[in-house]
């Protein structure tokens, strides 16, 4: 992977595969207009983009993935409607377009939410490319998963008293946190290519797979601040500063993340290593994600 053109096969191919498993409508109702509302708005696709590059590395085959690669868009989807409501971030807009319940109410976009986790496992439960075991296998690692990203949402609601709770344990909190709620998902990319392909077995290629999710992940979050932070900066308003909600940049300071973001993408590489000379796009795909602008 040489630049930004290179991630945009990828994007296309996972834009290819949402066409086609919404080409169906699922009924002719409001909460299916809500739920295709969501599906549409043009993302990134970070997460289905990596387990493309994932199965590539693994040589496990395109279509084996393709269902699980959807799986976790509905699932990371379904969590974005839901942190999007007046009871979490309250937010009114989500790449660049009106949330989910700004635009259809907050109950439709609630069952939105709902409904995109049960579609996201009868995908998983449908495929014909998967065996029944290996079926079982992601089934248990997506709810694994997903129960992890609620409970690093539960935990993103907190707030810190800072006179009571000391900065060593803030920091030991914002990791657990985000080891949830962001790096969780971004982890199960990988391990659920590494348990359909041929080396499922190997502890010690599970065990670096998990650390180079993990690290990907966090290095996702701490970009994520930093682009916040600056965003913040020209508006002069920062939300989770308002609210009292850690962050890498309220606690660290904006220099000091810079530099933890280049320490997790050196730890995510060094777990890379493990694979050899075909993890080197996943390798370049982990500086494309600590330089990244949006």
């Amino acid at each position: 992977m040489n630049n930004i053109n290179d991630i945009s096969v990828y994007q296309m191919q996972v834009e290819s595969f949402l066409q086609s498993s919404l080409a169906t409508a699922f009924d002719d109702t409001e909460l299916w207009q809500s739920i295709k509302y969501t599906l549409t708005v043009q993302g990134k696709r970070i997460r289905p983009v990596l387990v493309l590059m994932a199965a590539k590395m693994l040589s496990v085959s395109t279509d084996k993935v393709s269902k699980f690669l959807l799986a976790i868009e509905y699932l990371h989807n379904s969590s974005l409607i839901h942190d999007d409501l007046p009871a979490l971030d309250n937010d009114d807009y989500r790449r660049g377009k009106p949330t989910c319940h700004k635009v259809y109410g907050e109950s439709t976009a609630l069952l939105a939410g709902d409904a995109l986790i049960v579609k996201a496992f009868s995908l998983i439960t449908e495929a014909v490319e998967l065996e029944d075991s290996e079926k079982v296998k992601l089934i248990s690692l997506l709810t694994e998963t997903f129960y992890k990203i609620c409970l690093g949402q539960v935990l993103d609601l907190k707030k810190y008293n800072e006179s009571l709770i000391s900065l060593e344990n803030r920091k030991k909190a914002l990791e657990f946190k985000q080891l949830n709620k962001t790096a969780a998902l971004i982890t199960t990319c990988l391990l659920g290519v590494f348990l359909l392909s041929s080396v499922s077995k190997d502890t010690v290629g599970k065990k670096n797979i998990i650390s180079a999710g993990q690290n990907l992940g966090l290095l996702f979050q701490a970009t994520d601040d930093i682009l916040d932070s600056v965003k913040d900066e020209i508006s002069g308003v920062s939300k989770d500063e308002q609210n009292g909600i850690d962050t890498y940049v309220t606690i660290f300071g904006l220099e000091k993340t810079k530099q933890i973001a280049c320490d997790l993408a050196e730890k995510t590489k060094k777990a890379l290593d493990y694979f050899g000379e075909k993890a080197g796009e996943l390798k370049n795909f982990v500086d494309f994600i600590l330089y990244r602008k949006v």
